[in-house]
């Protein structure tokens, strides 16, 4: 059960809205305590935490299971698997909203991470200082996120090596995306767009028609905030079009957020018109970016 979990586990990352990788991962964690292999527990309970998280946003249960996998990584001695659990301990504080406490979970995953020059290694670090500046952002610290983001974007190009993988190309637009959305909260527009416009061709890329929803309706906004509605609105239904699978939690959350942006330019009701059909209740934005 160990092994399979291992081998289905970056499988799991392409399928983010099945609720099953918690079943998967509770029984991997399981049958690593019954082998007594206490580094396998370690790396599972980590794979079970994010689980929770991304899979069901369940930040609870993921500060819980991160705790838990940090002390046995600590216990052990195993610096990779306490940087993944710090950086899950980061994730679960930032989705109940303690985000000074967050930033300081990822602070010492990347401090944790540094010396690992490996592939792995490096890209936990990147992974833990770009959520850093969003926790930045988040407390009002906007040109320190800023930064934050430049720096890690630049680390990201230079460290994940050439030609660019698609790990690099997706680690790379999350950080433009989030440079993005920095800029435009200091109602930095052109900034935002140029940064969105980047994060767009890292996606694209990448392949992750998931992604560039998010990326489109941040862009439109920029683009609406600057006077260029027809192109907003142009972009905004390019978003709508890419929606990939409707019934998923976060393409429902997407679509409602993109058709309010849309009835906001538009100046018409929410939801009018737009996709050919009646107005259907969408369910609340349980997914966070």
């Amino acid at each position: 059960m160990v092994d399979t979990a291992e081998a289905m586990h970056w499988f799991s990352d392409s399928l983010l809205h099945w609720d099953v990788w918690v079943r998967v991962f509770e029984l991997s964690v399981r049958a690593a305590r019954a082998l007594g292999d206490r580094q396998a527990e370690t790396v599972q309970l980590n794979y079970l935490a994010w689980a929770h998280l991304t899979c069901l946003r369940r930040h609870q249960q993921g500060l819980d299971l991160g705790r838990e996998a940090l002390e046995l990584a600590r216990g052990i001695g195993d610096r990779r698997q306490e940087g993944w659990a710090l950086l899950y301990c980061g994730s679960a504080l930032r989705g109940l909203g303690r985000p000074e406490q967050a930033y300081d979970a990822y602070h010492q995953a990347a401090a944790v991470f540094s010396p690992d020059r490996s592939r792995t290694g490096q890209m936990g670090r990147l992974v833990a200082l770009r959520a850093a500046g969003n926790c930045l952002r988040e407390t009002g610290q906007l040109r320190e996120a800023v930064a934050a983001h430049r720096q890690a974007l630049d680390d990201i190009l230079r460290t994940l090596g050439s030609p660019r993988s698609h790990p690099t190309q997706l680690m790379a637009g999350f950080a433009a995306h989030e440079l993005g959305l920095d800029h435009a909260a200091l109602s930095e527009w052109a900034e935002a767009e140029q940064a969105q416009r980047r994060a767009l061709g890292h996606f694209e890329a990448a392949g992750r028609p998931d992604t560039e929803v998010q990326v489109l309706a941040a862009l439109g906004t920029a683009l609406a905030e600057q006077g260029r509605a027809e192109e907003a609105r142009d972009l905004l239904r390019q978003a709508l079009g890419a929606l990939r699978d409707p019934a998923a939690d976060s393409s429902r959350a997407a679509r409602q957020l993109i058709r309010e942006q849309l009835s906001a330019l538009d100046g018409d009701a929410p939801g009018s018109d737009l996709d050919g059909g009646p107005e259907r209740a969408l369910e609340p934005d349980v997914r966070q970016k």
